[in-house]
């Protein structure tokens, strides 16, 4: 018989199963928090944020914000990729 929470997640960065209340990690499994399907979905799409690190520009576009804004630094933001 299951009870609708019967989904368990995993975190690869944590290396640890999520506690019940997604309050930490442990990493043996009777530790583990139970969620729904909608609940572990949820989390999973949550942590899953991709990180963008490089960014693809014509050089044409990159000396046109250049000289707009000057150079860039470590904490520009990401524009969107021209096509």
């Amino acid at each position: 018989m299951t009870t609708g929470r019967d989904y368990v997640v995993w975190s690869y960065e944590h290396r640890g199963w999520w506690r019940p209340g997604r309050w930490g990690y442990t990493p043996h499994l009777h530790e583990a928090g139970r969620y729904t399907r909608a609940e572990a979905t949820g989390i999973v799409l949550h942590a899953n944020v991709v990180e963008v690190n490089e960014e693809l520009l014509t050089l044409a576009d990159a000396r046109a914000e250049e000289a707009a804004h000057g150079p860039r630094s470590a904490t520009v933001c990401v524009t969107s990729i021209r096509r």
